[in-house]
């Protein structure tokens, strides 16, 4: 049974330990993303996925090495998820690993030891109340992310 479009989710995994510019990596994972869900066009999961592009739900996790990145693909083919490998050419290095979209309830227990992109990092949420033109109490949250 295929999962609702809600449930569906993509799991990009970078190298943490590269020295690369930020721009860099987040575009090799970019690259990984668009090739996993290129290479599964026909895949059911991908389709739903691509059916409601405004709610697309990625997780973005962090490798400390290269050795994480293929450990992560082998427990994926052990357990039928299928993914693609990003090499940064021509150097020929393992740089991201992105999953078919699949349901998070599959994904997430298989990638547990592998930490958020942000969790070395501070994110601050501020609730604020303001009056808008009208005199109308209006109530936002803004997200605050300092990268280090």
């Amino acid at each position: 049974m295929a999962a609702t479009t809600k449930d569906l989710v993509q799991y990009i995994i970078v190298r943490g330990d590269l020295k690369w510019p930020k721009g860099a990596l987040i575009g090799n994972g970019s690259h990984a993303s668009v090739a996993a869900i290129f290479s599964n066009m026909n895949d059911q999961d991908t389709t739903d996925y691509l059916k409601d592009l405004d709610n697309m739900t990625k997780v973005v996790l962090k490798a400390e090495n290269e050795e994480q990145i293929v450990n992560a693909a082998k427990t994926l083919e052990d357990n039928s998820v299928k993914h693609y490998i990003w090499r940064e050419q021509p150097e020929n290095i393992i740089s991201a690993l992105a999953t078919a979209p699949r349901s998070r309830e599959i994904l997430k227990p298989l990638l547990t030891n592998l930490l958020m992109v942000l969790s070395n990092n501070k994110i601050t949420v501020q609730c604020v109340t303001s009056t808008n033109e009208s005199n109308q109490k209006t109530n936002s949250v803004r997200i605050y992310c300092v990268y280090s």
